[in-house]
């Protein structure tokens, strides 16, 4: 039998990601994306998160794509989430740069009725009066080099914890008024508001007390 063999090229996306007030590229980043994609395109799967980035110019690469609208997220500490949208066209390379603006952050410390710092207390945040967004936990972490420098990771994303000194670190939000949610097993959930976050700077939301939970009355 004579078989007659057509191969289509998938579309490509390369681009850079830069801080928006300086246009220094940022070398670490978390990039995800949505949009059609098929079953063996391993990078994006639908059971991943995304990948890490680490590139000395920001740049990442993306082969193997469907034609069509792309969704593309990126994160990256200390900078406001970003998502662009992007055209792919089969067999052609779309080149893009992406700008990121600074984000605002909020540290604190959380102790116990003793004084004692409390070490895992997830910590989420919302603006005043909502809910804060569900969070996950790590389930695994894998990464790879290719040979050029660039470090790719997979990895779910994980909530924020207090460390074993009962510090925390919320960056890469917008600026304004935040309300923070601390929780852990055994403790009364305890929520405070923090005022006028600025880009680009730190706002030390000082130290708060967990209480031990009430037990209910059978």
């Amino acid at each position: 039998l004579n078989a007659e063999v057509v191969v289509t090229d998938g579309g490509r996306i390369e681009g850079a990601v830069v801080d928006s007030i300086t246009l220094q590229p940022i070398t670490s980043f978390h990039l995800s994306r949505s949009g059609n994609q098929p079953a063996s395109f391993t990078f994006f799967g639908g059971d991943v998160a995304g990948v890490e980035y680490t590139h000395p110019d920001g740049f990442f690469d993306i082969v193997g794509l469907t034609g069509g609208v792309h969704r593309l997220t990126i994160k990256a500490a200390g900078y406001i989430k970003e998502t662009a949208e992007v055209e792919v066209e089969l067999g052609v390379t779309t080149a893009i740069t992406i700008s990121m603006q600074p984000g605002a952050a909020i540290a604190g410390r959380i102790v116990d009725t003793t004084g004692e710092p409390l070490e895992g207390v997830q910590i989420s945040i919302s603006r005043p009066g909502e809910e804060p967004e569900p969070q996950q936990e790590n389930s695994f972490s894998i990464a790879f080099s290719n040979g050029s420098g660039s470090v790719v990771q997979f990895r779910n994303s994980s909530a924020i914890r207090t460390d074993e000194e009962g510090y925390f670190l919320v960056d890469g939000i917008a600026a304004g008024d935040w309300q923070v949610r601390a929780k852990k097993n055994g403790h009364e959930t305890h929520s405070f508001e923090v005022r006028g976050t600025t880009p680009g700077i730190v706002t030390d939301s000082a130290t708060h007390t967990l209480y031990p939970e009430v037990p209910t009355d059978p």
